[in-house]
């Protein structure tokens, strides 16, 4: 790094401690504890539940039209389909599974908890 850019991020970086020197960091903790209960007690488990089994459904029917229109003739619209399929299955119900967004609900399937989600046959 030339001596310019050096003296210009020096003269322009600003510490943590600046930023947030006028923040109550003990008591901003106590209000995302208190909001993390508050939202936790407002959770309906089964319409989480319920919403996720939809988006399941959704991403299996995307793949299972992909297929059957790839059978027919090549083209792009297959290549979308089974393409959305996967990403919702990898992206959108993984993320939301492995970060563990529906442990805490009695009403999560074994298959859809953090602990089982993917593995063996189910990985497909």
């Amino acid at each position: 790094m030339n001596l310019k850019a050096q003296n210009y991020l020096d003269a322009n970086i600003v510490s943590y401690q600046d930023c947030f020197a006028d923040v109550d960091m003990n008591g901003f903790m106590e209000e995302l504890d208190d909001l993390e209960n508050e939202l936790k007690e407002d959770a309906d488990g089964a319409q989480h539940v319920s919403h996720l089994k939809k988006i399941i459904s959704w991403g299996r029917l995307s793949s299972i039209l992909g297929f059957v229109t790839a059978v027919i003739f090549p083209n792009p619209i297959s290549a979308l389909l089974i393409s959305q399929g996967k990403f919702t299955r990898w992206t959108t119900v993984a993320h939301h599974v492995l970060h563990k967004g529906y442990d805490g609900f009695a009403e999560t399937p074994k298959s859809l908890r953090s602990q089982y989600f993917a593995k063996g046959l189910r990985r497909f």
